[in-house]
């Protein structure tokens, strides 16, 4: 009797690995992340240069020129509709030193399809600010 109690609690001891070690937390992404993204997007989709920048330290914003926002957000405007406020769903977290990048799902007028947003954070004494942010769709690279 013993025996076969032995016998199903390692079945069951081996079934509890099995289940844990397939299981994988949802990532969470810190509150500032949400914040920034949800920002740069609707700056983008409003075609506000002066929000856009708001979210980047100092060295980044010179890099950034108004000639060039104003292109990309028409250009996105044009393939992808506007961005529907609220709708980031988030995919991905990866932390490397003080970057963090997260990976969003959006939601835009014209695509039926999600829409990939990549925001890249820097963490710093100052704060944290947006190093770089990255629309992907697949109508961006059709017509």
């Amino acid at each position: 009797m013993k025996k076969i109690g032995l016998i199903v609690f390692a079945i069951a001891a081996l079934l509890m690995i099995v289940v844990l070690t397939g299981c994988k937390a949802a990532p969470t992404a810190p509150a500032y992340a949400d914040n920034i993204t949800e920002q740069l997007l609707l700056a983008y989709d409003a075609n506000d240069y002066t929000a856009y920048l708001e979210v980047f330290d100092e060295a980044a914003t010179g890099s950034v020129g108004m000639e060039w926002f104003s292109r990309t957000s028409d250009f996105n405007t044009a393939r992808i509709g506007h961005y529907i406020h609220g709708s980031i769903k988030l995919q991905d977290v990866i932390v490397k030193d003080a970057i963090t990048q997260v990976t969003y799902y959006a939601q835009y007028t014209n695509e039926p399809d999600h829409v990939t947003v990549i925001v890249s954070l820097d963490i710093t004494d100052h704060g944290t600010f947006a190093v770089d942010i990255s629309i992907f769709s697949p109508k961006m690279f059709t017509q």
